[in-house]
């Protein structure tokens, strides 16, 4: 049961989770996992960006390493569940890896183009003030797209983990 892992029934954490499940939906409570971890994920590509100079290299590198701590957020703040780093939690984990391929190969495509695009815009238009503005719209355009693709293949195996468990 989400929440029961987090918290039992009869704790103040139980009761929170209670009141935080009932009053949001489950996309709402993605979408807060999502942004928390997407700031550190940024955070993460830029400081990469900072000894890396290929922001697809740079992407890929830090969304591996992102999976991880939104696979943790999800089973938190989305689902209810606790950090019991059991065989179970690592099975889920590769699960969620899998998910996030697609959008792991995609990632540095995505954020290439968007900055090549951006460069023959440059380069057309003379526009050299927006070369800052390239690989960070790169990283967002990946984050929408991937993101989308995301939600339904991170749903479908924390669903498939649920049934596991029934």
């Amino acid at each position: 049961e989400p929440g029961a892992m987090l918290a039992s029934e009869e704790s103040q954490g139980g009761k929170v989770w209670q009141v935080y499940e009932k009053s949001t939906t489950p996309f709402l409570r993605y979408s807060i996992s999502c942004t928390i971890s997407n700031v550190l994920y940024f955070g993460l590509y830029l400081l990469l960006l900072q000894v890396i100079p290929s922001a697809g290299l740079a992407v890929t590198i830090a969304y591996m390493a992102s999976v991880t701590w939104q696979h943790a957020l999800h089973r938190i703040v989305v689902y209810g569940k606790g950090l019991n780093l059991s065989p179970a939690y690592f099975r889920e984990l590769a699960g969620i890896y899998g998910a996030y391929s697609i959008a792991l190969v995609l990632n540095p495509f995505i954020t290439e183009g968007v900055v090549k695009a951006g460069q023959a815009h440059i380069l057309h238009t003379g526009a050299l003030g927006l070369e800052q503005y390239l690989k960070p719209s790169g990283f967002v355009v990946s984050l929408v797209l991937t993101g989308i693709l995301n939600f339904f293949t991170v749903s479908a195996v924390f669903e498939a983990s649920e049934n596991k468990k029934a």
